[in-house]
């Protein structure tokens, strides 16, 4: 039931509290869950896709600090950069 409400929730407003000073390791543990997930947004792909350059980064490295190989697999999937 979180993950669907969570998924309604405008990706703007979700950004918002990730670049909130106040934001730790746990907020970007659960962005990651949420954004990577399995069909986790109506619009998954687009919100992805939208993802400021840093936020991307920060939250692909904690994926690959994560020590959780699906985890890393999705992260590297979803946000890294494509490959020349």
């Amino acid at each position: 039931m979180p993950g669907e409400l969570l998924g309604r929730v405008p990706i703007a407003d979700l950004l918002a509290g990730l670049a909130d000073p106040r934001a730790e390791e746990r907020h970007d543990a659960g962005a990651v869950r949420h954004l990577v997930g399995w069909k986790t947004r109506p619009r998954q792909k687009r919100d992805v896709a939208g993802l400021p350059e840093p936020l991307r980064a920060r939250l692909l490295a904690h994926a690959r600090r994560s020590g959780d190989s699906d985890k890393q697999g999705r992260a590297e999937r979803w946000l890294a950069p494509p490959r020349a």
